[in-house]
């Protein structure tokens, strides 16, 4: 993203054999961050710089990494002179993304996966002060519509962390798939992250008759948490209630109101009438659920859902009526508020912050809940004047499963809607609200449901460069972006990714 200040000079610097790096032996975790900078360089240009304690070493020519802890945590300072290029940041977060800023400064074959001869190794020599607009930075990835395999989950999170995004919400869980096992029951993966068939197009009496299949183990997911935390990215578990929850009731149905004699995993999209019962049975079987992911997920943040849930089951089932009498409910809304109240009061007696989707606002849910705002950002608007904070992730800004071209024919099959790059860009989160009430938006994020995405190479199309000029808007105040500008350094980005 664009930096917040860059001040340039006339000359350049040259990598080269003579040069060292370096950085704080006493800081490991940016001692890691700077040594896979140093095996990319290697990799690329062959020129193997070595790595110095800058205890050790108070005259060095090269790259030297400072600990400044004035800074603020993603925050950092590159000074790169001719003979000399400076990296100032308190954390290995913010020397993480002062490499980011490096990257982009070399010529692009330092993206490369092998060594490339015929390339001047130079930067120019600027002055880069920057620090991120919105703490939140994030994008969802739907891996239970089509799974993705771990190679490729990490490839998305390299992607994310290049553009200095810091939040991957991970939707694990919907109707047509549970893709985390849970040992205590084990039957949500043996059974809840399989389908028979998928939908084909707009038709859901067109199935291609191909089983999909996908889980993550627990040792997996720990693994991805890890990857992704050494690039700065926090991992967000979400686990959709009380409505998506087909893929749990084929799984164990007497987490259902009990209404049908089957259930099964969900081969077409939508929203489908059978959802979770909230009986105790099932707020025990969710609270195991829980349990056994905070051994796997440190985030303080845990996405709920709570969106798009019909009340049909709810109106027939006896022991949800039985509920809202003891409960004093005039109608089965409430009982959709009351799941989300106890979910959340779990959650927060385990030290959790729930985030839900905008929907969580027609019940009178808790001040420290995070309202993702979807349908627009009148969510995100109504409860941030409420007073809860908020990730904008309006649909008609956000949502990377529209088409990006009016030109329909010429694009993949999407599921609908017009989102192209200069839409993304012009997305301003606080728009609406006074300065005071602006503070409660803690961010921005961008969704990529995979309905119709089967690859991860139809992944990138609908991505790129749609989550670049996202992220400039998570990390770019508003008053200094400018869209020509972006577009004119989008044409290098485009290479970057090539």
């Amino acid at each position: 993203p664009q930096p917040n200040q860059i001040e340039h000079k006339i000359v350049k610097f040259k990598l080269s054999d003579g040069v060292q790096m370096a950085v704080p032996f006493s800081d490991e975790k940016m001692k890691n961050v700077v040594l896979q900078f140093k095996e990319q360089i290697l990799k690329t240009s062959g020129i193997d710089i070595p790595i110095v304690d800058i205890d050790m070493h108070k005259e060095v020519h090269g790259v030297i990494f400072v600990k400044c802890d004035t800074l603020s945590d993603e925050s950092y300072v590159v000074d790169v002179g001719k003979n000399l290029v400076k990296v100032e940041a308190s954390s290995a977060i913010g020397t993480f993304y002062a490499i980011q800023t490096l990257y982009q400064l070399l010529p692009i074959e330092v993206y490369g996966n092998s060594l490339i001869d015929s390339v001047e190794w130079e930067m120019p020599c600027v002055r880069i002060y920057d620090s991120p607009c919105f703490s939140y930075r994030g994008v969802l990835l739907d891996v239970s519509r089509h799974f993705m395999p771990v190679p490729v989950v990490k490839q998305f999170i390299d992607l994310m962390a290049q553009s200095k995004l810091n939040r991957l919400q991970w939707h694990l869980t919907d109707d047509q798939g549970w893709r985390i096992e849970i040992k205590k029951y084990p039957k949500l993966t043996t059974i809840g992250s399989v389908r028979r068939a998928t939908m084909v197009g707009w038709d859901e009496k067109l199935k291609d008759g191909k089983e999909h299949r996908g889980c993550y183990t627990q040792e997996e997911a720990k693994d991805i948490v890890r990857y992704a935390a050494e690039r700065g990215i926090t991992i967000i578990p979400e686990i959709e209630l009380p409505g998506h929850s087909m893929a749990a009731l084929a799984a164990y149905s007497e987490l259902s109101c009990k209404l049908e004699q089957k259930y099964e995993v969900g081969e077409t999209w939508g929203v489908y009438k059978q959802v979770y019962c909230p009986k105790e049975s099932t707020f025990s079987f969710l609270e195991d659920v829980f349990t056994e992911l905070f051994s796997i997920f440190p985030s303080e943040y845990y996405h709920i859902g709570g969106d798009e849930c019909p009340r049909d089951a709810w109106k027939k089932c006896k022991k949800c009526q039985t509920r809202m009498k003891q409960e004093n409910m005039k109608e089965e809304g409430e009982l959709q508020d009351y799941t989300v109240h106890r979910i959340e009061a779990y959650l927060k007696g385990k030290g959790k912050r729930v985030i839900g989707w905008d929907e969580i606002l027609e019940g009178d849910v808790s001040k420290t809940a995070i309202v993702m705002s979807w349908r627009g950002k009148t969510g995100g608007i109504k409860g941030a004047k409420r007073g809860n904070e908020v990730v904008m992730v309006p649909n008609d800004y956000a949502y990377f499963d529209y088409y990006q071209s009016k030109d329909v024919d010429k694009e993949p099959f999407s599921i609908g809607g017009f989102v192209d790059v200069a839409k993304v860009y012009s997305l301003n989160p606080t728009e609406g609200l006074t300065a005071e009430e602006g503070k409660k938006i803690i961010g921005v994020q961008a969704n990529l449901w995979t309905e119709y995405i089967t690859t991860f190479s139809h992944a990138q199309y609908m991505l790129l460069p749609r989550m670049a000029a996202l992220a400039e808007v998570a990390w770019t105040p508003q008053e200094a972006r400018e869209y020509s500008n972006f577009l004119n350094r989008a044409k290098l980005l485009t290479q970057r990714y090539e």
